[in-house]
């Protein structure tokens, strides 16, 4: 870190410079306030020190972070927004009472009441209408496979038949990248797998013990595509493999030959699109 660098964040944010200015300038005014109220209004000390902590954490996180795996600032500004929201809130929701009291015999306070609660309730109000098609609920459900019945009923049969075989062991699929479609069986299912998603958030979360993490990719890579027959045995040994899943993400990845596992099992199901191999 150096005095350019930082200038260069500075010039990188351009029009948000107002805001941020305004954020600043809020820090300093809640700062000074704690110091000029009365010495023994505690309870009004700690309210614009919850203002003054609030925006400092929220002005910080737009000019520092803390370089992750990830090579961005979203964790920093997802972990320091969520205990400044929790400050923000309580200042606010404090001085909202305040200024019900303090107006509350002027002909005004009726108006600086409702005008406050409209603003407040614009975003839940607006929000809730977008989310949910003009509050139409037909075909809405909190079942998450419903989605997945509908547009890919081939591989939602086959995730359901082996719910309802599946007694002990792993299952192998192919291995996929954070935040997608992969490992769908595994997630839809609950029956575990060898290794899930294996993109950088994962790896992140597990600190130093990343290698093992890449050692099971690397199993199933080559469970998938290598040749030899004894360590094919091994790893479907180590593992505890008891059923394989042969689905378009495997057969895309790997370009599998259809028989590859039936010198280790048998196929116990089959549709369009899957095939499902139990292993001796």
């Amino acid at each position: 870190f150096s005095l350019s660098d930082l200038l260069t964040e500075i010039r990188l944010r351009g029009s948000s410079l107002i805001s941020l200015t305004f954020i600043l300038l809020t820090f300093v005014l809640s700062l000074i306030m704690v110091f000029q109220v009365n010495k023994d209004d505690k309870s009004e000390k700690f309210n614009y020190l919850l203002l003054s902590m609030g925006t400092l954490l929220i002005f910080t996180c737009e000019l520092f972070f803390l370089k992750d795996a990830m090579q961005g600032r979203y964790n920093t500004v997802f972990k320091s927004y969520f205990i400044a929201w929790i400050l923000l809130s309580v200042f606010l929701s404090t001085n909202f009472l305040k200024t019900i009291v303090s107006f509350k015999e002027t002909k005004y306070s009726l108006f600086i009441v409702l005008s406050f609660l409209i603003i407040v309730w614009v975003y839940p109000v607006t929000s809730l209408f977008n989310r949910t098609n003009g509050f139409n609920t037909s075909g809405l459900t909190l079942n998450g496979l419903d989605f997945y019945e509908k547009t890919n009923p081939e591989e939602f049969k086959a995730i359901e038949w082996l719910k309802q075989n599946y007694s002990s062991g792993l299952i192998l699929e192919a291995s996929g990248n954070d935040y997608s479609a992969d490992n769908l069986v595994s997630a839809y299912s609950g029956i575990p797998t060898v290794v899930g998603w294996t993109g950088v958030h994962e790896l992140q979360l597990r600190g130093g013990d990343s290698e093992r993490v890449l050692q099971r990719l690397d199993d199933v890579n080559y469970l998938f595509s290598g040749s030899d027959r004894h360590k094919l045995r091994e790893l479907l040994t180590k593992y505890d493999i008891k059923f394989v899943y042969l689905g378009p993400t495997e057969q895309n990845k790997y370009q599998l030959d259809p028989g590859r596992f039936e010198k280790f099992g048998k196929r116990v199901y089959r549709n369009e699109k899957v095939s499902i191999y139990k292993i001796n």
